[in-house]
């Protein structure tokens, strides 16, 4: 596991140089780790997918309407991680601090108000 607690503390440091506060560093922290946990919980459904993908693409012939289904599930199944994933984040901002939130609310997307906000250090 030390890889993995290599990416945690670079994570941490991430947070840290965006000004995020200690407690929010450690609220994010937390909703990664139940992420990481949920995402771990339905690796097996993504591979079962993947599965009947593969077998459905190999057969011969090929079975188009069991690919058909396959893709259909592979879909259904990205779409609901997305919106869990989504929930997660929401979740996650309503329980930082105004700052802290203002600040990661960032991390969701590449419109950025102008002028940019200057690095925290600046602000120290």
């Amino acid at each position: 596991m030390r890889g993995y607690e290599e990416i945690r503390a670079r994570r941490a440091d991430q947070l840290r140089e965006l000004c995020i506060s200690d407690q929010g560093i450690r609220t994010i922290m937390d909703s990664d780790e139940r992420a990481r946990s949920a995402g771990m919980a339905s690796i097996e459904e993504g591979h079962s997918i993947n599965q009947e993908l593969g077998e459905a693409a190999n057969a011969d012939p090929v079975d188009v309407e069991r690919l058909g289904r396959a893709l259909a599930a592979r879909s259904a199944y990205q779409a609901a991680q997305a919106e869990r994933r989504d929930r997660e984040a929401v979740s996650l901002l309503r329980q930082l601090s105004p700052q802290d939130r203002a600040i990661y609310a960032l991390q969701f997307t590449l419109m950025r108000a102008y002028p940019l906000r200057p690095p925290c250090r600046s602000l120290r």
